[in-house]
């Protein structure tokens, strides 16, 4: 739904709380970028399914020439990588760790991804690999908890730039264009900009 100003509401009103519901809302192009993203990662899926590793690495390059991985977004690429090179790229899926930690994504998922990444390798060193049929089922609970972490870093996000325009009003935009220059929802290191983890 979109507000006269520009804005959409996101899909999620959030309960304050005095127990009132606070509609939190995100800008047009904001919307338009994370709309590309679900698309993106829904054809990432099916690509999967559908074993074609040419098209999976068409769109993995779209995601990073365009700065686009957000905390759903490496958790597919990673696990896609295992899954598309039936565990033969698995430097490869480090790698892709190595950059979440890089890049703050927080550090409960990068702990489970991580996890599951050592697991998968002891199970081929015991010549236990397991099926791509069963991976794609990991992949799945990993891709919940990635967007779970991942709405509640925007939510965190969108409630300070909410606050924060109250406080400073339409009279103060070059202010506020600086703060929404730190606070992004796009932006995985928006997260620790009060220096703190919000999501514990």
């Amino acid at each position: 739904m979109t507000s006269p100003n520009g804005l959409h509401n996101t899909a999620q009103p959030n309960r304050t709380n005095s127990g009132g519901i606070e509609l939190m809302e995100i800008t047009k192009e904001d919307h338009e970028i994370q709309k590309y993203k679900n698309k993106l990662h829904k054809k990432i899926w099916i690509c999967l399914k559908r074993n074609n590793e040419k098209e999976f690495e068409k769109l993995h390059n779209e995601l990073s020439m365009y700065h686009l991985k957000d905390e759903v977004s490496y958790s597919i690429l990673l696990h896609g990588k295992l899954i598309i090179s039936n565990g033969g790229d698995i430097k490869e899926c480090f790698k892709l760790l190595d950059e979440m930690k890089q890049n703050k994504v927080h550090h409960s998922l990068v702990r489970l991804n991580e996890r599951l990444l050592c697991s998968y390798c002891e199970l081929a060193k015991l010549n236990a690999k397991p099926r791509t049929k069963q991976w794609i089922k990991i992949l799945r609970t990993v891709w919940f908890t990635s967007a779970l972490i991942k709405a509640r870093r925007q939510k965190f996000i969108i409630r300070n730039l909410t606050r924060m325009k109250k406080m400073r009003g339409d009279d103060n935009s070059a202010l506020l264009g600086n703060f929404n220059s730190m606070f992004n929802i796009h932006s995985l290191q928006s997260l620790y900009v009060e220096g703190r983890d919000p999501l514990l």
